[in-house]
């Protein structure tokens, strides 16, 4: 099959928050990397012309601790061992391709059970997890 096993539940959400039917592809790059993972997702869709993706990124995400839109690719070392991931934006009329890195043993798993059970408790939601990493490892 042609697809990335979480193009469906990033087509459910973004078709939600569309208010619309909306497609995503998804590519999970290997590399010579131990831990982390670096993916690209790609959208094409009149509707985006009319929109800056980087600046709705940068406004979406900017309250949230562990997300930093950067101006600039992501490195996979610079989220290794951390919380954090990293997206990058690019956009071309009603094409976008979007960059992101993060460390799946971390933000993919044990770092988000952590953080959640920070929120469910009332503990500050980066109590534990703002480890800034060891970039550059």
């Amino acid at each position: 099959m042609l697809a990335h096993q979480h193009e469906a539940e990033i087509d459910q959400t973004l078709s939600e928050m569309a208010r619309r039917p909306s497609r995503v592809r998804l590519l999970a790059h290997s590399g010579p990397f131990v831990r982390g993972i670096h993916a690209t997702a790609y959208l094409r869709d009149s509707a985006l012309a009319a929109l800056d993706l980087r600046k709705l990124y940068g406004e979406f995400y900017g309250a949230c601790p562990f997300v930093t839109v950067l101006d600039r690719p992501p490195e996979i070392g610079e989220v290794v061992g951390t919380n954090f991931a990293h997206v990058h934006v690019l956009q071309r009329g009603e094409e976008a391709e979007l960059l992101l890195t993060l460390d799946n043993l971390i933000k993919g798993g044990a770092g988000q059970a952590i953080q959640n059970m920070n929120l469910v408790f009332g503990f500050a939601e980066t109590a534990g997890l703002d480890y800034p990493g060891a970039f550059p490892c």
